[in-house]
């Protein structure tokens, strides 16, 4: 046998224990968490009945501890959508329950959410309800270290609720609390 060949598949064993050893690790597609609790955000009574917004707009976070195994941004948006617990306290829901996630892409710290046509039409509505929706979607999102913006898609265009439309990424500083 060649010496060429034989490199070849060295590394080629090399490169499949590695994967057999990140896979004995629990370690699939995306970070695993090392603390499994993030932070919701749903909307605040408080701010919303004054009319004035508070640290987080008219948005409050709740501690919620996501499966184990799963992929952070998912499995946080997928609570998300389950909508407070009893144990959350007086918060409300942010986004429809019937909303599916249909893709998650992150590039360079940014990313791009393709939900369900239902995060339009079972939306409830209103500027304030859009500014909610954005509010926690972007502050549920931008907690984990490697994404700063999101951008969300229904149908492969920019979110629109009529009031609001999402064409390019926000983070956190570009919702002017």
């Amino acid at each position: 046998m060649k010496r060429g060949h034989i490199l070849i598949k060295l590394v080629c064993l090399a490169a499949s224990l590695g994967l057999v050893a990140l896979l004995a690790a629990g370690c699939t597609r995306g970070e695993a968490l090392q603390d499994p609790t993030v932070k919701l955000f749903f909307a605040d009574p408080e701010p919303i009945n004054s009319g004035k917004p508070g640290p987080y707009g008219f948005v409050t976070p709740v501690n919620r501890v996501l499966p184990g195994g799963s992929e952070p941004l998912r499995a946080a948006l997928e609570e998300l959508i389950r909508g407070p617990l009893p144990q959350d306290g007086d918060v409300y829901r942010t986004v429809p329950p019937t909303v599916k996630i249909v893709n998650i892409e992150i590039h360079k710290k940014t990313a791009v959410i393709e939900l369900s046509p239902e995060a339009l039409t079972d939306s409830p509505g209103g500027t304030l309800g859009g500014a909610i929706f954005i509010q926690s979607m972007v502050h549920t999102a931008v907690q984990f270290p490697e994404i700063d913006k999101i951008q969300v898609l229904v149908n492969g265009d920019p979110w629109c609720d009529g009031h609001y439309i999402w064409e390019e990424p926000l983070g956190a500083g570009d919702l002017g609390q």
